[in-house]
C-alpha cells in the first residue's frame, strides 16, 4: 500500500511525502514511490494513529450502552488506532484471572489496540488493594476511575503498592460527599497529591477541569513529583453556559465556568497538560433522556477529538502541527508504555490521514457507537480523518 502525496511532519516541518507500507510496517517514507496499490491522500495531513487514554467500552458487564467492537469500530472512524480502557466494569479487572478473561472478550473483531486498566481495589469497591503484583504484566496502568478510592488509607496502600511495582496509577480525582462542587476535584488533587510526595508514585490525574486543580498539579511536578495529567475536548471547547437543560452536556466532571475553560486550554497550549483523551462514556438513551438531574454523566467523543483540537486550536494557530501530534499520538503512549512513534521507515503502520481543507458538519446518523449522547452534532469542523490504518491494515474509509 502507497499513500501517496500527503502532508507529514519532518523535522518540524510539513512536507509532501509518499509512504509505503509494507504487511504491519512503514517501509519508506520519500518524495517519490510508486507501485500497486496507491491510495491518493493528496493534501491530507499524516499523522500517528491518535492513542486516546481514557475510554469506557461498557464491556463486559454493559452492553447495552456499548460493545468493545462497536466503540472500537467508532475509534477508528475517529482516527484513533490505540485505546485504553477504563475498568469500571463487570467483572472488575482485579485479579489475572478477570483481566485474562476480559482482555479475551475485549478484544475478539476489534480493528484497533486495545489495553485494559487494572483496578486499584478489590472490585473497585475502595477498601481493600488489589494483587496487583498477579496481573502487573497485563495492563498498561490501574485505577479505580470513576468510583475512585475516597478512603485515603486505602488510597496510600494502593500507591505505596504502585510504586514499589512502578506502575502508573490514573486518578479520578472526586472527594467523596461534596458532589459536583469544584472543592471535590481539587481536593481530591491535593490529597492525592500529598500521598504522592510521601511515596513516590507515579500518578497521572484524569480530565481536570478546574484552574485550582490544574494549579495544584503543575505546582506538583515543579517539585519533581512524578504527576501527569490530562484534558478533555469538551472541558476545552465548552463551560457550564453551553448546558441549558440539555443531558448531552452532563458529564463528570461537569462543564466548569469560562475562566476554568481558558484555564484548561492554555494549561494544554503551554505544555503543563501532558495529553487529551476523550473519556468516551456511552449511554442508552433512556439513561440520557430523563430530566438533567436524573440523567447519567458522561458524553461519547472519540470520533470528535481529532477535528475538534484540529480546528479550534491548530487552525486558529494556538498550537503547532507538531503539539497537535504530541497531544493525540505521542505523549499517552509515552506515558503508559503502549508506544507510537511517528511516521518514520520501520515504524508500525499505525498512520490516521485528515481532510485538513475541507469543512464537515457532524451528524448522530453517521456515529458508529451505540451512544448517541454526544454535544458535537451538529458542529462544523476541519480534520476529519477519511483514512485509519492500524498495524497495516485499513480500519476505515470514509
Amino acid at each position: 500500500m502507497i499513500l501517496k502525496g500527503g502532508q507529514v511532519l519532518i523535522d518540524g516541518k510539513l512536507e509532501t511525502r509518499d509512504v509505503l507500507i509494507v504487511k504491519n510496517e512503514i517501509n519508506r517514507v520519500s518524495k517519490s514511490i510508486s507501485g500497486a496499490n496507491e491510495i491518493d491522500v493528496s493534501d491530507m495531513l499524516l499523522i500517528p494513529g491518535a492513542i486516546d487514554p481514557h475510554v469506557h467500552l461498557r464491556e463486559p458487564g454493559f452492553e447495552y450502552k456499548e460493545t468493545a467492537k462497536s466503540a472500537c469500530a467508532s475509534a477508528a472512524k475517529g482516527g484513533i488506532t490505540t485505546v485504553l480502557a477504563m475498568p469500571n466494569i463487570k467483572p472488575a479487572p482485579d485479579s489475572r484471572e478477570n483481566i485474562e478473561f476480559i482482555l479475551d472478550k475485549i478484544r475478539k473483531d476489534v480493528p484497533i489496540n486495545v489495553y485494559q486498566f487494572g483496578s486499584l481495589t478489590k472490585g473497585m469497591l475502595g477498601q481493600e488493594v488489589a494483587d496487583i503484583e498477579s496481573f502487573i504484566d497485563l495492563v498498561p496502568a490501574i485505577s479505580d476511575d470513576g468510583p475512585g478510592t475516597p478512603n485515603l488509607e486505602t488510597l496510600y496502600k494502593g500507591l505505596e503498592k504502585a510504586a514499589m511495582l512502578n506502575v502508573v496509577t490514573s486518578i479520578h480525582a472526586e472527594a467523596k460527599g461534596l458532589g459536583f462542587a469544584p472543592k471535590a476535584e481539587y481536593k481530591a488533587v491535593e490529597d492525592t497529591i500529598s500521598i504522592v510526595r510521601d511515596t513516590g508514585a507515579s500518578v497521572h490525574f484524569c480530565h481536570l477541569s478546574l484552574r485550582k486543580s490544574i494549579e495544584y498539579a503543575i505546582e506538583a511536578k515543579k517539585e519533581g513529583l512524578d504527576i501527569t495529567f490530562e484534558v478533555t475536548p469538551h472541558h476545552l471547547f465548552l463551560d457550564e453556559n453551553d448546558i441549558k437543560g440539555n443531558t448531552n452536556f452532563k458529564m463528570n466532571p461537569p462543564l466548569r465556568t469560562e475562566e476554568d475553560r481558558e484555564f484548561v486550554e492554555y494549561s494544554l497550549i503551554n505544555g503543563d497538560a501532558l495529553c487529551v483523551a476523550t473519556d468516551h462514556a456511552p449511554h442508552s438513551k433512556e439513561e440520557k433522556l430523563r430530566e438533567y438531574d436524573k440523567a447519567l454523566c458522561g458524553i461519547i467523543g472519540v470520533e470528535t477529538m481529532l477535528p475538534l483540537l484540529y480546528t479550534n486550536l491548530v487552525l486558529t494557530g494556538k498550537i503547532s502541527t507538531s503539539r497537535f501530534i504530541e497531544i493525540t499520538s505521542i505523549n499517552a503512549g509515552q506515558r503508559f508504555k503502549v508506544y507510537n512513534n511517528g511516521i518514520l521507515s520501520g515504524d508500525t503502520a499505525n498512520i490516521t490521514v485528515l481532510d485538513i481543507n475541507n469543512k464537515h458538519k457532524y451528524s448522530k446518523e453517521e456515529n458508529f457507537s451505540k451512544g448517541e449522547n454526544s454535544p458535537f452534532f451538529g458542529y462544523e469542523l476541519y480534520g476529519f480523518p477519511v483514512l485509519t490504518i492500524c498495524n497495516g491494515n485499513i480500519v476505515y474509509k470514509r
